[in-house]
């Protein structure tokens, strides 16, 4: 086999377990899946970018490859997926060969400047422009996995509590009698509830916007304004309605004229579901706060078609997500205050 064949067989193995990371702590505690997941994925990229051509990761490839094994295998056990783990044991098996195979066969020790061959030392060469970013993009890929990997617990459950984060969230979705993927954030508002749901009634492109970044959403062409002021007119919705994302023609009606989130429940001025976002709830706590909360809810069964798209979530969407519903509820925080204090 090709070292960069193997290498790229790697790089795929790494990926795939991004979906058997989501999946494992959707069942079990982070402070286990976190150790697990760090090493397995992590591992395996690392043998990946050291095949690829990256010379200080190569005398640790082996062992690291080994480790990531062994850590893959727990991980997809914890997944509850038996089956997969003893394929993933058995996968990661053929790869700790494979790799050892390819570090034989290339004797890496030739590029140190201890070894000679008869009187003739072998001069280590200066590290090519091509060969420093290579191995700049490699040290950043392990950087941002490993980031990702230990900073996900907490952004999934950015400013909430364990007790609200074990809330039945009802009748939210389908997946509430077990529901693996769990995404909770909230922030604490210094303003009644009936000052805050106004605001909240009113999200969306063609109303109040949705409060965050929405210079970033209109350089992806979303024609997305935010509203700092209440429009009576965008106060009133029911089931069915629809929370537009964007507009009607975005991307040339490519993707459809009706993109954004039915309304699946709507309980003023306590509570709303969007469906395939989640529910959006407004708790007081006491006449001057109240607690503003987002409850996403998902099946989250593992399968072969989900692993490219765990992968793509994991990397883009779920850190994209996190910060753009930071942003509309930190948003929604803000003007909900300034107008508390403004017209107490």
């Amino acid at each position: 086999m090709r070292p960069l064949l193997l290498a790229g067989f790697l790089l795929l193995h790494a990926l795939a377990h991004a979906g058997a990371g989501m999946w494992a702590a959707g069942r079990a505690s982070p402070w286990i899946v976190t150790p697990l997941w760090l090493v397995s994925m992590g591992g395996f990229l690392f043998a990946a970018c050291a095949i690829f051509g990256v010379e200080r990761l190569r005398r640790r490839a082996e062992v690291v490859t080994f480790a990531a094994t062994f850590a893959s295998a727990g991980l997809l056990r914890l997944a509850g997926i038996g089956v997969w783990s003893l394929l993933g044991l058995a996968i990661g098996l053929a790869f700790c060969a494979l790799v050892r195979w390819w570090a034989r066969c290339t004797h890496p020790e030739i590029h140190t400047p201890t070894f000679t061959t008869g009187d003739y030392p072998i001069v280590l060469d200066r590290p090519r422009l091509r060969d420093r970013l290579g191995a700049g993009v490699a040290y950043g890929a392990l950087a941002v996995t490993a980031v990702l990997i230990v900073a996900r617990p907490w952004h999934m459950a950015w400013g909430t509590t364990a007790s609200e984060r074990a809330v039945r969230v009802a009748p939210a979705t389908p997946f509430e009698e077990a529901p693996a993927y769990r995404v909770d954030h909230g922030v604490t508002v210094h303003a009644p509830a009936d000052r805050v749901w106004p605001w909240l009634a009113q999200l969306g492109q063609d109303r109040a916007g949705f409060y965050s970044y929405d210079w970033l959403e209109r350089a992806f062409g979303d024609e997305v304004h935010n509203v700092d002021s209440l429009v009576p007119t965008w106060q009133s919705r029911q089931v069915g309605d629809l929370v537009r994302a964007t507009q009607p023609d975005y991307l040339g009606g490519r993707f459809g004229t009706e993109l954004g989130w039915r309304i699946t429940e709507w309980d003023p001025p306590r509570s709303m579901t969007l469906d395939q976002w989640g529910r959006f709830v407004v708790v007081p706590v006491d006449s001057a706060t109240s607690r503003l909360l987002v409850h996403t809810r998902g099946p989250g069964r593992p399968s072969f078609a989900a692993i490219p798209l765990a992968a793509l979530g994991f990397y883009l969407l779920e850190p994209a997500h996190f910060i753009m519903e930071r942003g509309m509820l930190l948003g929604i925080k803000a003007r909900a205050e300034r107008a508390s204090v403004r017209d107490p």
